[in-house]
């Protein structure tokens, strides 16, 4: 018998690696194009006076190499979360296609009787 408290936490990871990665960029790009700039100026203003530097954004020194490798991560990550959805929908037998039909035949007994009606 399995321990339910081990696959419930291998289960959390596996289901939610992704959006977790996209919250954490997304702090991380908050922090360094809003936050960090404003912190920064306020530092600059109430400690010397004088605001002679400007923030340099720290995941741009590397010509953007950071935000290329999330953009990466996330999007192959996204295309391939996407193409699961499809395999399970392939795989799942939800759609029978005997009832669907059933339910056609209804609803055209019931539409000819509503076409009775509206000929007048």
């Amino acid at each position: 018998m399995k321990n339910p408290n081990i696959s419930s936490k291998s289960d959390w990871m596996r289901n939610y690696w992704r959006p977790a990665m996209a919250i954490v960029y997304m702090v991380i790009v908050l922090f360094d194009f809003f936050i960090a700039p404003i912190l920064w100026s306020l530092l600059q203003y109430y400690g010397g006076g004088d605001l002679m530097l400007q923030w340099n954004p720290l995941t741009l020194i590397s010509g953007g190499l950071f935000h290329t490798a999330m953009g990466i991560v996330l999007g192959v990550s996204a295309f391939t979360r996407g193409q699961e959805k499809i395999q399970q929908i392939k795989q799942s037998n939800k759609y029978n296609n005997d009832d669907s039909v059933v339910m056609d035949k209804d609803n055209e007994q019931n539409s000819e009787e509503f076409d009775f009606d509206m000929k007048d």
